[in-house]
């Protein structure tokens, strides 16, 4: 090729020479730089570098060369495409410092939806990650299957979580499981179990408990290995049957009365 030689625009770059590092690059037409620090992106384009200034890397992430290219990448245990990392749970939260009780925004490692708001309780040596709560009688909890997958309520007052997200977040890693409940002489009451996780959907969201410890009663230990159930899909046999007040399970032995969706069996329910 000589001097006055015409040379074809798709075979031209673009030069770049990146102001802090001092960097120089020579980006092919068409393709896409980003800076060392991945706090710039340029596109070469029809020989005229196009850049656009970013915000750069999440807190909880790295900038790191990976096949010679620099990229945002979440760390360990966070979940995004680095621009944006998300906490998987309560835990995370607290262990990096949150200690205010309250609503927060994340995302489990193997969930594929949107990141979605949990309530978090940081109190009693923290980290918790709220599934359900009662304050009051204003949220009806006598709802459908539906209802109970996809989560219902207030997350500052009353709510049922959702099974689904609760099945994400408890298959990421073994958890504890934390009632606190309040008894007929208000004296506050509660109960721990030291591992906590329940089946996909297909298994009903079938409860899986470990070992009981706690001031109250230990109830819900009789459920381990029950499906969940609510008023549009009831198992183990049992009859349950909404009334004007209250829903009851029928079962052959008595009735008993019980409020919402849960995991019960046919002879006792927590």
């Amino acid at each position: 090729m000589q001097n006055d030689d015409c040379v074809p625009l798709q075979e031209c770059g673009c030069y770049m020479r990146h102001e802090q590092t001092g960097s120089e690059t020579v980006i092919p037409e068409g393709e896409t730089y980003t800076s060392p620090s991945c706090d710039e992106t340029c596109v070469c384009k029809n020989g005229y570098l196009i850049c656009n200034v970013t915000e750069g890397c999440d807190p909880k992430a790295d900038c790191e060369y990976r096949n010679d290219i620099p990229q945002c990448y979440c760390r360990q245990g966070y979940i995004g495409d680095g621009l944006k990392c998300y906490y998987s749970d309560c835990t995370q939260l607290f262990n990096d410092g949150e200690e205010v009780s309250g609503v927060y925004e994340i995302k489990p490692t193997n969930w594929t939806g949107l990141p979605f708001e949990v309530y978090c309780d940081m109190t009693n040596g923290g980290g918790w990650t709220v599934f359900q709560r009662q304050m009051n009688g204003a949220q009806d909890f006598d709802l459908y299957w539906s209802d109970y997958k996809a989560g219902f309520g207030n997350l500052s007052e009353n709510f049922w979580l959702g099974n689904e997200k609760i099945y994400s977040l408890t298959k990421q890693r073994r958890y504890e499981l934390r009632i606190d409940m309040i008894n007929i002489n208000s004296v506050p009451l509660y109960v721990v179990y030291d591992s906590f996780n329940i089946t996909d959907e297909s298994q009903e969201y079938t409860l899986r408990l470990g070992k009981y410890v706690g001031a109250a009663d230990d109830e819900l230990s009789y459920q381990n290995n029950f499906p969940f159930t609510t008023r549009d899909n009831v198992s183990d046999g049992i009859d349950y049957l909404p009334s004007t007040t209250l829903p009851f399970l029928r079962l052959p032995e008595f009735s008993v009365q019980v409020q919402g969706g849960w995991w019960y069996m046919r002879w006792r329910s927590s």
